[in-house]
């Protein structure tokens, strides 16, 4: 949990400010980052699992 915190302050520090402090807003970045991350990222793994066909449980245990 605490990872999480950490890198995603790194994250936004990477993305909203420069190295002289100027505000700068990178949108399509951040937008990029998003949809990789919820939407690219879970169909991947799901399509790894039906192509592996685990036991039912194992599968359930993955994919929540």
């Amino acid at each position: 949990m605490l990872l999480m915190l950490i890198l995603g302050g790194n994250i936004y520090a990477d993305l909203v400010y420069e190295a002289n402090n100027n505000t700068k807003r990178y949108t399509r970045d951040v937008i990029r980052f998003v949809v990789i991350r919820n939407i690219v990222f879970p169909l991947v793994f799901l399509a790894l699992l039906l192509w592996l066909r685990p036991d039912f449980a194992v599968g359930l245990i993955a994919i929540l």
